[in-house]
């Protein structure tokens, strides 16, 4: 019956999401399953995939922190740890559930680090306005989330974090690397993207791209890679 009540927040339609619907029902579930894992992810996907992400981004990173305080990371290391029974039920399920456990963790962790790395996406009318002292305490807050995330995946192997993994080479003043990186995604056209935090499209990539051959200096290529845009989609480039 829990697990019914819970699937009714992602039968939610878009209008009754808007009036608050969701906050309701989510509260009230809340109450009467505290810590009840599914139910902690519906909200963090919800914030995390609204149109108006960036307007909620504390309250992202707040829901993130609340899962990452219910999985016990003692319990996952020790999980695996040990050698896996498949002929005992009782270590298949427990493998299972620990699996479960694990992706929910990586999830949360990841969108809680992109979180963390857009909060420092200011409009170019307020750049400069941050505190230093808020502005060391936003980077340290996306490296030390970074850091606990790769305890339990590697990003640079995994493109589903590629945003993460831009976003790192992006702070580090490293734009041949990011550069390589998206080079190494358009192989694909971003696919392998697909099912992550934040998936990337060939547009989304070549418009990255373009971006950062213009800090290196490279102009010849980004007329390229335009007249290439123009040629992969002729009407986002269309004057009327």
């Amino acid at each position: 019956i829990r697990d019914l009540k819970v699937s009714q927040l992602g039968k939610l339609t878009a209008k009754e999401k808007e009036s608050g619907k969701f906050e309701e029902l989510f509260a009230s579930l809340k109450a009467e399953y505290p810590g009840h894992l599914p139910l902690l992810v519906e909200m963090l996907k919800k914030l995390d995939g609204d149109d108006k992400r960036k307007e909620h981004l504390p309250q992202i990173i707040e829901a993130a922190d609340e899962i990452i305080a219910a999985i016990s990371k003692d319990d996952l290391a020790l999980h695996y740890g040990k050698n896996l029974d498949k002929e005992d039920p009782k270590s298949v399920k427990e493998r299972k559930d620990m699996d479960e456990k694990k992706s929910t963790l990586i999830d949360a962790l990841a969108r809680k680090a992109r979180a963390q790395a857009d909060t420092g996406d200011e409009p170019e009318e307020t750049k400069g306005n941050t505190e230093g002292d808020d502005k060391k305490e936003e980077i340290e807050g996306f490296d030390a989330t970074l850091k606990e995330l790769k305890e339990w995946v590697d990003i640079d192997s995994n493109q589903k974090f590629a945003i993460l993994a831009l976003e790192r080479e992006a702070r580090a003043k490293r734009p041949g690397l990011v550069w390589k990186l998206l080079n190494d995604l358009l192989k694909k056209d971003g696919d392998g993207t697909k099912g992550g935090i934040c998936p990337l499209s060939k547009k989304d990539l070549l418009g990255r791209r373009a971006k950062i051959m213009k800090e290196l200096g490279y102009h010849e290529l980004v007329d390229y890679d335009t007249k290439r845009r123009l040629m992969d989609s002729p009407d986002s480039f269309a004057l009327f």
